[in-house]
């Protein structure tokens, strides 16, 4: 007989299964990124419009905000969780 903790860790496994599944190929190959291309635009832009668009780097990149994102991102299109359930894990990770 499944009590109702069996099925629960056998649905929470199936989960983290599924996420690690479809993060595999980002956590196991290496990525290599040029900055070519971007430093030469810099160089193109005119002042005027090198306010609009940042071109700088990253000096003035918002880590949290991203970082925020990323984890909604994730949580909503790869593990498939509703919006409804972000408050009630936002409550669970502060403890």
């Amino acid at each position: 007989m499944w009590s109702i903790l069996t099925y629960r860790l056998v649905r929470l496994n199936r989960r983290i299964y599924l996420a690690n599944m479809a993060l595999a190929h980002f956590a196991t190959n290496s990525w290599i990124f040029t900055y070519d291309k971007r430093l030469w635009l810099r160089t193109q832009v005119p002042p005027c419009d090198s306010k609009h668009f940042q071109l700088d780097g990253l000096e003035n990149f918002d880590y949290t905000s991203y970082l925020t994102n990323v984890i909604w991102g994730a949580k909503l299109y790869l593990l498939k969780e509703g919006i409804d359930t972000f408050p009630h894990a936002r409550r669970h990770s502060i403890r």
